[in-house]
C-alpha cells in the first residue's frame, strides 16, 4: 500500500488540510509573554547540550576535537 504513488499524495494532502484548518486565534492567549527571556533559557539549555555532546565526542576513542566541536554544532 506504501508503494503506491497515490498513497503519498494522500497522506500529504491529509497533513495540508489538517494545518489549514487549525483554528488558532490571538484571543486565546490570556498573558503577555516575555519571549526574549524563554529564547536566552532556550538557547543557554541547547548551548550545554551541544557542549557536553561535543566532549563527549572528542574524548571518544577514533575521534578527535575537530569532530567533537563539528558534531556538538550541529546538535547545537
Amino acid at each position: 500500500m506504501k508503494a503506491n504513488p497515490l498513497w503519498v499524495v494522500f497522506i500529504l494532502s491529509s497533513v495540508v488540510y489538517s494545518y489549514l484548518s487549525l483554528s488558532i486565534s490571538v484571543e486565546h492567549e490570556k498573558e503577555i509573554k516575555r519571549p526574549f527571556r524563554s529564547f536566552l533559557l532556550s538557547l543557554f539549555v541547547l548551548l550545554v547540550i551541544g557542549s557536553i555532546t561535543a566532549y563527549l565526542t572528542s574524548v571518544t576513542s577514533g575521534f578527535n576535537w575537530s569532530d567533537g566541536v563539528l558534531f556538538g554544532g550541529i546538535i547545537l
